[in-house]
């Protein structure tokens, strides 16, 4: 199954996905699971209200500028029950084509 994720680039990393959402387990322990799209434009999306809310926080002066670099969209193949991912197919993602999605 082809998924998408939203990849930052971090020193010594390289690019990681590094968007997470809580799970609650069946021992009723929370832990993150990592946040995939089932469309580029699903992705897109989520990257643009992202980039929304930073522009906005940046305007009132409680966060420093990011660099709109650092974020990609990146196409992710996930087998088996546990959604291990074997293989990936890099997309950088420009700032036109996030504006055109």
């Amino acid at each position: 199954m082809m998924r998408y994720h939203v990849e930052t680039f971090s020193l010594p990393d390289r690019w990681v996905n590094t968007w997470t959402e809580p799970v609650k387990g069946p021992d009723g322990a929370y832990s993150d699971r990592p946040v995939t799209f089932a469309t580029h434009l699903e992705a897109a999306a989520a990257l643009n209200a992202y980039w929304a809310g930073i522009l906005k926080s940046v305007a009132m002066g409680d966060v420093m500028p990011y660099d709109f670099e650092d974020f990609r969209i990146a196409q992710i193949e996930i087998k088996g029950a546990r959604g291990t991912r074997e293989r990936r197919n890099e997309i950088q993602t420009t700032r036109r084509e996030i504006a055109a999605s």
